[in-house]
């Protein structure tokens, strides 16, 4: 693993004494299937509950024991949730049909039980420590799975952003809950149209809810090359709800001080968690399929069809300033935040078919 910039040799070993468990999920699950007037209305529904116990996980081993960390049994982390789909045949006819669908679904997760030695606040287990950046990803029991850890502002008993001596925003110590990446629910409605022979078929989907963090947007703040630092100069600086330590309120805050204040990896993480909430376009496709008419006759081909499919098309409503379903890495825990990842791309295509 990579410490301080440095190769360092992680060795992985067993407390002595104990042995580890295999992992194992408890799961509980009822549906319901629902159909009505002659099937063109629709209705499932699932609630589940799962618990996933023992699961492994690395903590810290001690000095001399002979290994970096120690391999532990974790606990019990629970997902709970309701799923949901209904769909109605609005029109229905040999040469003009609509199907539309409504999908959702909701999540819950909770930490029941951690391995003894991290059922304490002080020694939570990190998931990913801070390192260079001021964010740490944090299991503890009764916490969710995906809780962000960062840097927040110190504020008065009225909420206000204390400013010290010199007017720079000031922070509490230590490392503070700051949210979630896991929406509250996500949604999606998918149509699907058949004129004669042509066919069209868009999802609208959404996630509600959840924060995320943008790494990116504090360093382009630090060094002034963001369009949000640019705004706050033309604006005459930035409008920010603060006091001093005498209460004397502060309505506004030089760009250059404020960011210097907040952005960059180990600036105050609080001013760069986002609401996660986004509706976008995922997919349109537009297809045709030629008539019987036009290929009659050319040898055995029995139909023919051309789609036009676009993909992740573009956003109906954005609150962060990048892509809140991007993943920065595949490793654990480290959903939900942005540190110079790739931007998601749109995609376009077409393609033919022939049934021979």
């Amino acid at each position: 693993q990579i410490v301080n910039g440095q190769l360092a040799l992680t060795t992985v070993g067993v407390i002595p004494g104990t042995e580890l468990k295999p992992e194992k999920s408890k799961s509980f699950e009822v549906g319901l299937d629902m159909r009505a007037l002659d099937n063109r209305l629709s209705l499932d529904l699932t609630y589940y509950k799962n618990n996933t116990i023992d699961q492994f996980i690395q903590i810290a081993a001690p000095s001399g024991s002979g290994f970096t960390n120690y391999l532990v049994n974790a606990g019990n982390i629970q997902n709970s949730g309701i799923e949901g789909l209904i769909g109605y045949q609005i029109l229905k006819g040999s040469d003009l049909s609509w199907n539309a669908s409504l999908n959702f679904t909701k999540n819950t997760n909770k930490v029941i039980a951690v391995h003894p030695t991290l059922d304490d606040d002080d020694a939570p287990l990190f998931i990913t420590n801070e390192g260079v950046n001021s964010y740490r990803m944090v299991l503890k029991k009764g916490g969710q799975f995906g809780d962000i850890y960062g840097v927040a502002f110190d504020r008065d008993a009225q909420g206000r952003i204390i400013v010290d001596a010199d007017g720079n925003p000031t922070k509490k110590d230590g490392y503070f809950n700051l949210g979630n990446a896991n929406p509250n629910f996500m949604a999606g409605l998918n149509n699907e149209i058949t004129i004669k022979g042509v066919n069209v078929r868009f999802l609208i989907d959404g996630r509600f809810g959840g924060k995320v963090m943008s790494i990116t947007q504090s360093m382009l703040d630090l060094f002034g090359v963001s369009q949000e630092s640019a705004d706050a100069r033309d604006a005459g600086g930035v409008t920010i709800n603060a006091a001093t330590k005498d209460g004397v309120a502060v309505t506004k805050m030089d760009a250059k001080k404020y960011y210097s204040a907040v952005g960059g990896r180990n600036g105050i993480t609080e001013a760069y968690m986002y609401d996660a909430t986004n509706i976008r376009l995922r997919e349109l496709s537009v297809g045709y399929t030629l008539p019987k008419s036009i290929i009659s006759g050319k040898g055995t081909i029995k139909n023919v069809k051309v789609n036009l499919i676009g993909r992740n098309l573009f956003f109906f409503t954005k609150k962060a300033p990048f892509d809140p379903d991007l993943t920065f890495s595949t490793g654990v825990g480290l959903q939900g935040v942005d540190v110079f990842s790739i931007p998601t791309t749109r995609s376009l295509g077409v393609s033919l078919s022939v049934d021979l």
